[in-house]
């Protein structure tokens, strides 16, 4: 029983080590006996000890064995789990809805308010704060200067001169529809297929895209770009024209990478401090730089990858 009971922890012992890529993914055993103690199992990453290797086990019960079983058992669904961290888009492809918008706005809480309403399968949303707010009293933390590049290169490809919030753009084209609580076509077969992967823990993300187009389909022109959005955020706003409001936000872009090669794209995602992965996504999306038409959208809820 010594032998088996040995054994046992070895290969709990090597589980972790063969699974060096785990994102927060922890199972946390702790079993007492007369003769025997194992400390921690802890999964969260390469090279992590095992502290309860190497002690003494003079005698082990059947009950003691059937809780390193289930200790085991743990270990392999939360590698598996983490083995399944990505995503396929189908046949179809979803809306990609974009809202450029501040907490500085008085404007933007009926846009913000709409966007999170914007929770099904036809559509994919993304909140882009812009920073052109910041200095008339209230500093957006949310706000990012790319995300306002990103809106002026969207009003060149509109034709138009000038930024402004809030601005909704379905599919790469301006539409202002929204506020008539406007309803989205049915999404349209997309114009390739696109997977996506993700490894590494916070605050490195390491994410892998891959675009297949459809049959016909020409991608040389089209780029990919991803968004790590959080959900259930909120602010005090103290300052500035929301001053006194309390604006709570959904599909917030975090951080944004692109644009990168189309049909295998690579890039490394910077998680900021304080956002929580269990409300978090990471969209990427395949859209051609001159006219903004999309590709393809695919979503991996990062809450299954813990």
């Amino acid at each position: 029983m010594r032998g088996s009971a040995t054994a046992l922890v070895s290969v709990i012992g090597n589980a972790t080590a063969t699974n060096p890529n785990s994102i927060a993914c922890k199972r946390a055993v702790r079993l007492r006996g007369p003769f025997f103690r194992l400390s921690h199992i802890h999964l969260s990453g390469a090279k992590e000890a095992l502290p309860g290797q190497g002690l003494p086990v003079r005698s082990l019960g059947f009950g003691m064995v059937n809780k390193l079983v289930v200790a085991f058992m743990g270990l392999l669904s939360c590698t598996a789990a983490h083995a399944d961290c990505s995503a396929q888009s189908g046949t179809r492809r979803p809306h990609l809805v974009e809202l450029y918008t501040s907490e500085g706005c008085s404007s933007c809480p009926p846009a913000d308010k709409w966007l999170q309403r914007l929770h099904n399968a036809d559509a994919v949303a993304l909140a882009f704060h812009v920073d052109y707010w910041d200095e008339l009293g209230w500093r957006d933390r949310f706000a990012d200067p790319r995300y306002s590049a990103r809106q002026q290169t969207q009003a060149r490809r509109d034709a138009g001169t000038s930024v402004y919030t809030p601005q909704v753009v379905l599919d790469g084209h301006s539409w202002s529809n929204w506020y008539r609580q406007g309803a989205l076509a049915p999404a349209p077969n997309g114009a390739a297929k696109m997977k996506i992967a993700m490894t590494g823990s916070a605050p490195a993300l390491r994410v892998h895209t891959e675009v297949t187009p459809a049959e016909g389909v020409d991608l040389t022109d089209y780029r990919t770009y991803i968004a790590l959005t959080e959900n259930g955020l909120s602010s005090n706003v103290r300052a500035g024209e929301n001053r006194g409001v309390l604006l709570k936000h959904d599909h917030v872009v975090r951080t944004f990478a692109g644009p990168l090669a189309t049909t295998q794209g690579d890039a490394e995602i910077v998680v900021p401090a304080d956002v929580d992965l269990a409300h978090s996504t990471l969209v990427a999306f395949a859209q051609r730089a001159g006219d903004g038409a999309v590709a393809q959208v695919v979503t991996l809820p990062l809450a299954q990858c813990r």
